[in-house]
């Protein structure tokens, strides 16, 4: 898909996500004016009609609730005045039975006993129209962002990740990087192991070749239970307040990830009711969200997602005459919420690991880390942490809460006993998103003696003081404007000293002439306190790529200036290439280039850097080797989930992912889908239109969800059919007449077409065929299927031609 159909395809989905205001009230003007006209036009007729019958009498009518068929006729029993109803017809209304209780004896109400329900007759339409106040009606839920619960899947296999990287300096000794990754994966879960080679060519080389491991570990999660349970090398999940860290152990951790269907945080609810049938618009933030036709009675809009930050909502309701109600109803929304009674915790277990990417396996004293949060109310959100080693031990408790509308604040104080002394950290954070402006600060500070798993090894020990300011302001015609403030306290031998950067950015859209982005950096470092650079982007029409150049300016006389050439590599493969050369004050020139290309199957990259005279050269190569289904494959890269589909066996079938299509199938019928999100339930299909036609796919799409770092061997079942056609005429020679039903005597179907021709697709050796003609009769016949017959069997079309038989009453002939 090119760039300007795929602008095309997204100016439609956001226009068809996004109405302007004016077309929707246009819209709900429209209805109502359409609506009170029918409205009319039935009033004057019932104005003319009776009320209630002439005398007592028993009627079948159809019960109308709130001017809202029910499709439900019920007996009723009318004794001048009262209207007597069966309690089971009543249940099948959607009025509460709990509001109509004093009025029933036994199994029979009485429907107008009270003054606050309203019976009219209608006898030319059998209709009995019942009017109940609006809270005697069920409450309708309206749940826009609702996703349905969908099983995940994997198969058995294996994966190895590779990419060999390898470099040649001018002056220097070259190398070859090995990276791998292997992954195990079935229903028992999946087991990893990373890590890298280094070799090292080159007489003047003084490196020694070695092998580095970076993880291994063992991880299940159980989609239902929402859990994760990980053994082997791991990392700690940390709260916002806390930092992580890398043990070797176990750990036990709530996901919510599992399920992408779930809305961990609080959503605005709006709420209202209708007298009668009517349409609510919601209008989001001057935009509207969506419309439904709801019935009489009280309701409610929830699960309104793709929400963050401040905003303002418009309930409008429209009901059958025409009225129209609007409620403004402003919110703020935070992901940092949990929702009310929602929980969600994580402990590790094991020995902190140190040195990771140098020495194999370096591990030091044992560590717990556990932390949990619980959602107490759709306001106030609950922290808590702790953590245990050697000499260590650690506890923290903090909040989040929505202020109002007016952003949410999270605060949080840490308590530390290191070898008998105690140590404090508290943070306060507050963030406000707003359409017009964002605001997010940050405060950190910690005593002398504070120390976290994190940090109890460390020579450096922890940050004593961090604060942090941003400040951002998106507007349609000048563009985006960013303000920053980052001040670091730092601990040295000869004391505390510390780090203040401002930062000032803009950022503007130029259409199909690019993007031109400019910041200002001041530092309170004495060697280099400004620094400002602008650059302008600029896309290439027909996918060449895009030219951005670049001028950088700092007080230590370092500036440059830049210009960078790049395209990327085409989704469906093919060439990408990086061409930058700098220009350096006071250095020597820089120049990059590299090549890139790319198929189903591996990646290819190479290039050179450096200065003139010293240069580096580089060519690096990567993929992925799929064991699955007994067959080996090889696909670029997988970096979590993928899809092994299945054409049960037939070659260079189109294959569709969300509806694009990606691929062919190869000579065996399979197709790797190597980039899968993990739990998201993607469609897939195959294009029957290029299947033979003497086979049949009963299905050709479908949708799954495969489970995180695995994959799954998706089957689309093929059976082989027989296709055949032929001619039928009566004993007089004349076509058998279009529409006649025929029926084989192993029950395959079929139907007469013009010029009697018939298809089946299962015919057998011999057959007895029974035609049922339109008038009534039948005839028969018997159709006999020759070896011989697949000589006449058109090679561009796959179908055989038996020619003309006669259909016989009374019997089976053939001519």
């Amino acid at each position: 898909m090119g760039k300007d159909q795929l602008s095309e395809r997204f100016q439609g989905m956001v226009e068809s996500r996004v109405e302007p205001l004016s077309r929707v009230l246009l819209r709900s003007l429209f209805k109502a004016f359409t609506r009170l006209f029918l409205w009319s036009i039935l009033s004057i007729q019932m104005l003319f009609a009776a009320d209630h019958p002439a005398e007592d009498m028993e009627l079948f009518l159809e019960l109308i609730v709130n001017d809202v068929s029910t499709g439900h006729v019920a007996l009723i029993d009318y004794k001048k005045p009262y209207y007597y109803i069966d309690t089971g017809d009543l249940k099948e209304t959607p009025i509460l039975f709990e509001y109509l209780e004093d009025q029933t004896k036994g199994t029979i109400v009485t429907l107008n006993a009270s003054d606050d329900v309203s019976v009219r007759y209608n006898e030319e339409w059998q209709q009995l129209y019942i009017t109940v106040p609006t809270q005697w009606l069920p409450r309708q839920s309206i749940g826009y962002g609702s996703r349905e619960t969908v099983e995940s899947y994997t198969s058995f296999g294996a994966i190895v990740n590779y990419d060999l990287y390898a470099s040649k300096p001018r002056h220097n000794s070259g190398s070859l990087n090995s990276w791998g990754e292997f992954r195990l994966f079935g229903d028992y879960g999946t087991i990893s192991h990373s890590g890298v080679y280094n070799h090292y060519f080159g007489s003047e080389s003084y490196q020694k070749n070695r092998y580095t491991r970076y993880d291994t570990y063992w991880q299940y999660s159980d989609e239902d239970k929402l859990y994760t349970l990980t053994v082997g090398d791991l990392i700690t999940r940390p709260l916002v307040w806390s930092n992580a860290a890398r043990l070797g152990g176990i750990q036990f951790s709530h996901n919510f990830k599992l399920r992408p269907d779930l809305i961990t945080y609080p959503l605005p609810e709006f709420s209202g009711e209708v007298g009668l049938p009517s349409t609510v618009d919601l209008i989001i933030n001057g935009s509207n969200y969506q419309s439904s036709n709801i019935n009489p009675g009280p309701f409610d809009i929830t699960d309104v997602t793709h929400l963050s930050g401040a905003g303002e909502a418009v309930v409008v309701t429209t009901d059958a005459l025409g009225r129209t109600v609007s409620i403004n109803v402003p919110f703020y929304v935070t992901s940092r919420l949990l929702r009310e009674n929602l929980m969600d915790y994580t402990l590790s277990v094991g020995t902190l690991r140190q040195h990771y990417g140098q020495k194999n396996f370096s591990y030091s004293r044992y560590a717990i880390d556990g932390s949990m949060r619980y959602g107490v109310n759709d306001h106030l959100t609950v922290e808590f942490h702790s953590e245990l080693a050697t000499s260590l031990t650690l506890v923290g408790a903090g909040f989040v809460t929505n202020i109002g509308r007016i952003g949410d604040l999270n605060a949080a104080l840490t308590l530390t006993n290191y070898k008998n002394r105690t140590g404090t950290q508290l943070y306060l954070g507050y963030n406000y998103l707003h359409p017009k402006f964002n605001f997010l600060a940050s405060y950190i500070r910690r005593s002398s003696d504070y120390r976290d798993i994190s940090s109890i090894d460390s020579e450096y020990g922890v940050v004593p003081e961090s604060l942090q300011f941003t400040f951002s302001i998106p507007t349609e015609r000048y563009g985006s404007y960013s303000i920053g403030f980052f001040s670091n306290q730092y601990q040295y031998e000869e004391g505390k000293r510390r780090s203040n950067t401002f930062s000032l950015g803009w950022n503007k859209s130029l259409g199909e002439y690019g993007n031109v982005s400019a910041y200002i950096n001041h530092h309170n470092n004495s060697d280099n306190r400004w620094s400002a650079a602008l650059q302008w982007t600029i896309p290439l029409d027909n996918d060449y790529g895009q030219v951005s150049v670049a001028a950088n300016r700092n007080d230590s006389k370092n500036d440059s200036t830049s210009v960078y050439y790049s395209r990327s590599i085409p989704s469906d493969g093919g060439f990408g290439w990086n061409l930058n050369y700098k220009n350096n004050r006071s250095n020597a020139d820089y120049y990059n280039a590299a090549l890139k290309w790319r198929n189903p199957n591996i990646e290819m990259q190479g290039g050179m850097y450096g200065s003139s005279g010293d240069y580096t050269y580089w060519s690096d190569l990567s993929g992925s080797l799929v064991a699955m289904d007994g067959e080996l494959f090889m696909a670029n890269r997988i970096y979590d989930s993928f899809v092994l589909l299945s054409a049960d066996g037939v070659s260079d079938v189109p294959v569709l992912y969300e509806n694009n299509v990606i691929g062919r199938t190869n000579q065996k019928g399979y197709y790797l889908v190597p980039q899968v999100p993990s739990y998201y339930d993607a469609k897939y299909e195959i294009d029957g239109l290029e299947i033979p036609v003497n086979l049949n796919v009963p299905e050709l799409e479908k949708r799954i969800s495969v489970k995180a770092n695995s994959g799954y061997v998706l089957k689309f079942p093929v059976e082989k059919i027989n296709p055949v056609t032929l001619t039928l005429v009566d004993e007089a020679s004349d076509y058998i007449p279009v529409g006649s039903y025929i029926e084989t005597d192993h029950g395959e179907e079929s139907y007469v077409g013009w010029d009697g021709a018939v298809y089946f697709e299962h015919l057998q050796a011999i057959n007895q065929l029974t035609v049922y003609l339109p008038d009534g009769e039948r005839c028969s016949l018997e159709v006999e299927l020759k070896a011989d017959d697949e000589s006449d069997k058109s090679a561009e079309a796959n179908i055989l031609d038996l020619g003309e038989f006669r259909c016989h009453k009374g019997g089976y002939n053939e001519d």
